[in-house]
């Protein structure tokens, strides 16, 4: 507790003296850059091969609920998430990855079979909202991609429900044989509330 209390007043300290003759504002906007860190996710799922039946139908890939009470990156950074003002999505990757035991004999184990990517999160008592999508997703031989993230992508009140999930959806415009691994990491930047940071 005295640290924590200590390390926080250190830092004010020194944004304080950094900062003599700084409007208010502008002593706010560099403590929150100080302050501003990042969470990242990471989970993995199996996919089912796709026939020609389920071609460019809309179709759940990957699903995961995060118990967020279990993350102490928070904690790690002398704040909770009842003090965040604010935590955006900042980068999503899939990875498809082939099975091991596939691995000589699959030739699909690329994001050529994908037409369409979605990415969205859940929390209770809130409305499914996309974060990122891949709208064609060109042909490409590579097993990874960085999909676009969504303009309106302020989640802080799904983080304060204390447990969230994402959910990746996907169509597909060509037969996948084999089953597949997708693995997702998410990483989203978090911005405490500067007046509850210094609350001592």
């Amino acid at each position: 507790m005295y640290c924590r209390v200590y390390l926080r007043l250190l830092v004010f300290l020194s944004i304080v003296v950094f900062f003599v003759g700084c409007d208010t504002q502008e002593i706010k906007d560099q403590f929150e850059k100080v302050t501003t860190f990042t969470v990242t996710y990471e989970f993995s799922g199996d996919v089912a091969p796709i026939d020609r039946n389920d071609l460019y139908k809309d179709i759940e890939l990957v699903k995961t609920t995060i118990d967020l009470s279990l993350d102490d990156t928070y904690k790690d950074n002398y704040t909770s998430l009842e003090d965040v003002k604010s935590l955006v999505v900042k980068q999503l990757e899939l990875e498809w990855q082939t099975p091991s035991e596939l691995s000589t004999t699959v030739d699909n184990s690329d994001f050529s079979v994908i037409k369409n990517i979605y990415c969205y999160i859940v929390a209770e008592d809130l409305p499914e909202k996309r974060i990122a999508y891949k709208l064609e997703v060109p042909y490409t031989n590579d097993s990874i991609i960085n999909l676009t993230l969504d303009d309106t992508q302020e989640l802080v009140d799904y983080f304060k429900a204390k447990e969230i999930t994402l959910i990746c959806r996907g169509s597909f415009d060509k037969v996948l044989e084999s089953p597949q691994e997708l693995h997702i990491k998410s990483r989203f930047t978090v911005t405490p509330d500067v007046k509850e940071a210094l609350k001592f």
